[in-house]
């Protein structure tokens, strides 16, 4: 599949998406990328992973607020992240690269939340970014048969198909839902 295709098919899927599993998507997305993360004493690793369980804890319920997600440190964390610090994170290597990816997409569900009340971003790429780099490159007009980025693109297509076709509830249970281990 040629990386333009992709991003045309994606486009569209998404677009069908209702807002009730918006979050779920992003989330899910994300799950790719922090798991790409080893090294669990990375200085920002706790904040990442503690701001990312929170927002699984509001897609699941647990927190029935953003008054109450707002406050919490980690959120904080993410919304203030320094400019420095992310700057100086490698985004030729795997796993800063990943922390990156996870700033981005928890700021901006964050900042859309904040801002709109309701998550409008789309989180599909992150997790396209970090292949790019464990396959050093994905050709964007070139075929791309790389199992890893096969496998994510067809895993992205199935759940996209599915949340537009029936109603679901997922939780944080079903964070690799459709993904081959």
């Amino acid at each position: 599949m040629k990386h333009e295709e992709y991003l045309s098919i994606i486009e569209e899927k998404t677009a069908l998406l209702q807002q009730e599993d918006q979050l779920f998507w992003d989330l899910w997305c994300l799950n790719y990328v922090i798991e790409k993360i080893s090294d669990k004493k990375h200085p920002h690793y706790t904040q990442i992973k503690d701001c990312y369980l929170q927002l699984w804890d509001f897609n699941d319920g647990k927190i029935t607020d953003l008054d109450t997600l707002f406050k919490k440190e980690s959120v904080e964390f993410i919304l203030n992240f320094e400019d420095e610090a992310f700057d100086a994170l490698d985004e030729f290597d795997l796993e800063e690269r990943a922390i990156q990816e996870m700033v981005i997409g928890l700021e901006s569900i964050l900042i859309n939340l904040e801002e709109e009340s309701k998550v409008v971003y789309d989180a599909s790429q992150q997790p396209i970014n970090v292949i790019d780099i464990e396959i050093e490159g994905i050709l964007i007009s070139k075929s791309n048969h790389d199992p890893i980025y096969l496998n994510e693109v067809k895993s992205q297509f199935k759940l996209l198909d599915d949340l537009t076709n029936h109603k679901r509830n997922y939780s944080y249970e079903d964070r690799n839902i459709f993904r081959k281990k």
